[in-house]
C-alpha cells in the first residue's frame, strides 16, 4: 500500500518484523547513538546496502559496527531529519518499506550548506533474521540540489 501521505501505523497490530523496522526508523531519527537499542533491533551481522544516489555516487555497504559509526556520523551533520512511511508490503521475513527522508544540514559539507533542506524518496528491503534486521537494501532518490 502507498499513497505518497504519510502513514498512521498502529505497532501494535503490525507484524514483529515491520515493528522492529518501525522502531530502527524512530532510533535513527532520534539522532542519539543508543547503542543497547541498537543493539536489540539489529543483528550482529547486519548489512546495510545504500545503492548509489546523487549524495552518494558509488553507493556503500556497511556491517554492525560500521552502521553504528553512520549513526553517530549523522549526528555531526544534520540538525534534524525525519521519514514518513508512505507504504509498505510484508513477505515473510522481509518488509519493503516506501518512505520520504528529510532533513537539515547542520554544518557545511562540500555543495551542501548549513541550513539546507534536502528530501529523499526511499525504497527500503529489510530482511529480518532472529527479530532483528538482517540485510537492510535502500535506493534513495534525492530531490536536486539548490
Amino acid at each position: 500500500m502507498s499513497n505518497q501521505e504519510p502513514l498512521k501505523i498502529d505497532t501494535k497490530t503490525v507484524s514483529p518484523n515491520l515493528r522492529t523496522y518501525l522502531e530502527f526508523v524512530r532510533l535513527v531519527e532520534s539522532l542519539a547513538v543508543d547503542e543497547k537499542a541498537f543493539s536489540e533491533l539489529v543483528h550482529e551481522e547486519a548489512e546495510f546496502r545504500e545503492y548509489p544516489n546523487l549524495l552518494n555516487k558509488n553507493g556503500q555497504t556497511r556491517n554492525y559496527t560500521a552502521s553504528l559509526e553512520g549513526l553517530k556520523t549523522a549526528g555531526l551533520i544534520l540538525s534534524e531529519h525525519q521519514f514518513e512511511i508512505v507504504g509498505y508490503a510484508e513477505d515473510g521475513e522481509q518488509v519493503v518499506v516506501e518512505k520520504i527522508w528529510t532533513g537539515k544540514m547542520v554544518q557545511d559539507i562540500g555543495r551542501l550548506k548549513k541550513g539546507q533542506e534536502l528530501k529523499a524518496y526511499i525504497c527500503a528491503f529489510v530482511e529480518c533474521k532472529d527479530d532483528k534486521i538482517y540485510r537492510h537494501r535502500t535506493y534513495d532518490c534525492y530531490e536536486p540540489l539548490a
